[in-house]
């Protein structure tokens, strides 16, 4: 083997670590230890490659191997809490402020809160002879916009279900024949056809007449003086 490789690799060789962690780098106080016991009889012939003696140490060396002991019992109980320490505590993740989504409407000026209506009630000048009442007044103020509540009248409903009916009878009697009036406009009539010529059409006429009639009754927006004064004036 050439010289130059033999070198390389005895040096490779040399600095290998075995595939272990990387040495740690001693504590100032076992080095205070270690060059105190350089002078005893146990680290003898290091230095010179020698083996060390095999003599039992004596009092000053084991209390300097005890001190060394006893530094290392302690730096491992300070590395086991520290990790321990680290295991207990939590861990803190900031969390995100949220956003308010609510859109914040800005302050009202003092103007707007002490806003003063500019509201004006019309005014009823009355330009006939007749004389006005309070009520009638009242009335009138509410403007041509304003639609009273109708009342419903149970009489009026009642002949319009029987005009309908004759109705519905005259156009089934002359709906095949043939009219020798050719006028748009036709009179009344006045002629009621006998029942049971179409059974189907009586049933439908006679039901509707027999149902009750029934209206909503919506509540009244004129007071009992505004009524009063309603039916003065029609």
């Amino acid at each position: 083997m050439p010289r130059k490789l033999k070198f390389t690799y005895e040096r490779k060789e040399r600095n290998k670590t075995g595939g272990g962690p990387a040495p740690t780098p001693i504590s100032m106080a076992k080095e205070n230890i270690i060059n105190a016991m350089k002078d005893t009889s146990s680290f003898k012939g290091i230095d010179g490659g020698m083996e060390t003696s095999v003599d039992l140490p004596s009092s000053v060396e084991s209390i300097l191997m005890r001190r060394l002991e006893q530094v290392d019992q302690r730096n491992e109980e300070l590395t086991l809490s520290s990790a321990t320490v680290y295991a207990i505590l939590p861990v803190l993740v900031p969390v995100p402020a949220k956003k308010n989504r609510r859109t914040q409407q800005p302050p009202k000026p003092a103007v707007r809160l002490n806003k003063i209506t500019n509201r004006i009630d019309p005014k009823v000048i009355n330009l006939s002879p007749t004389k006005l009442d309070n009520s009638q007044i009242d009335l009138l103020i509410k403007g041509f916009k304003f639609t009273p509540t109708p009342i419903p009248n149970t009489t009026i409903l009642k002949l319009d279900i029987q005009q309908f009916s004759s109705g519905l009878r005259l156009r089934e009697y002359f709906g095949n024949g043939k009219s020798d009036n050719g006028s748009l406009v036709k009179g009344k009539s006045t002629f009621t056809p006998k029942s049971g010529r179409d059974e189907y059409l009586y049933s439908f006429i006679d039901t509707i007449s027999k149902l009750p009639i029934n209206y909503h009754n919506k509540k009244q927006n004129l007071s009992r003086r505004e009524k009063i004064g309603r039916r003065i004036k029609e």
